[in-house]
């Protein structure tokens, strides 16, 4: 039988019981995950500590409706909760940008062959699972152009254009549910991003952190003011 060992971490009065022979292991994810475990509340109440505030009463936000994403979400959850619980042999697994982002794509901006071919040349998303409901993002992308423009994308038939502004490396921390997945963006590795309808920004910002539930698609900004996007999925007017 292992010898048992104790860790003391100093985040949100953190204890874990583990054999010996673990330690250094555990050492090395509080040190490289301190951080996601001050945002997420490390302890008991973790799995009970959403990263991505939901919209409070009166909150001003910017809406949209993808009603026929519905399945898609709800297949993206499922894959997601799949990968995180019950392969935890795997160190790793990875989303890429065409999947993330086809759900809630309107047509027009899913068939700009210029908008294709960013998705498609961008390094995958890495998911590294710290525990049952929390773990660490990261994207390295390096070799991308920090600053990207799509033009005439299209949205309700108004001409738009999309502006992107690339960290070197996307990373940060997420947490999830039985239907729901949030992740919180770590200051100066935030995706920017600009959406101008008719020339007229109507969603700007560093992005903070992202929800997604079979509700919709959350995107809060890290400027103050800044108000944030919601894709409903439910619920959406005729």
């Amino acid at each position: 039988m292992a010898r048992r060992g104790r860790v003391h971490g100093s985040v949100a009065a953190l204890t874990i019981t583990v054999p010996v022979r673990r330690i250094r292991r555990v050492r090395l994810r509080l040190c490289s995950s301190a951080i996601v475990l001050v945002i997420l509340a490390a302890g008991p109440a973790a799995a009970q500590n959403p990263v991505c505030a939901a919209p409070a009463a009166g909150e001003v936000l910017r809406t949209s409706c993808r009603a026929w994403a519905s399945a898609s979400v709800v297949r993206l959850l499922d894959d997601f909760t799949v990968d995180h619980l019950l392969k935890p042999s795997l160190p790793s697994f990875e989303r890429t940008w065409p999947q993330l982002v086809a759900a809630f794509a309107s047509r027009s901006l899913s068939e700009n062959d210029a908008f294709r071919a960013l998705a498609k040349s961008l390094e995958p998303l890495r998911f590294t699972q710290l525990d049952r409901t929390t773990g660490t993002v990261s994207c390295d992308l390096a070799a991308s152009p920090r600053q990207v423009d799509v033009e005439s994308v299209g949205f309700g038939g108004v001409p738009a254009s999309l502006h992107l502004a690339l960290p070197e490396v996307l990373e940060g921390g997420y947490w999830r549910g039985p239907d729901v997945v949030q992740i919180v963006f770590w200051q100066r590795h935030r995706l920017g991003m600009r959406v101008n309808l008719d020339g007229t920004a109507v969603a700007q910002g560093d992005v903070q952190c992202l929800s997604l539930s079979p509700d919709g698609l959350l995107v809060r900004f890290a400027e103050e003011g800044n108000a944030p996007v919601f894709i409903k999925i439910r619920d959406c007017e005729p």
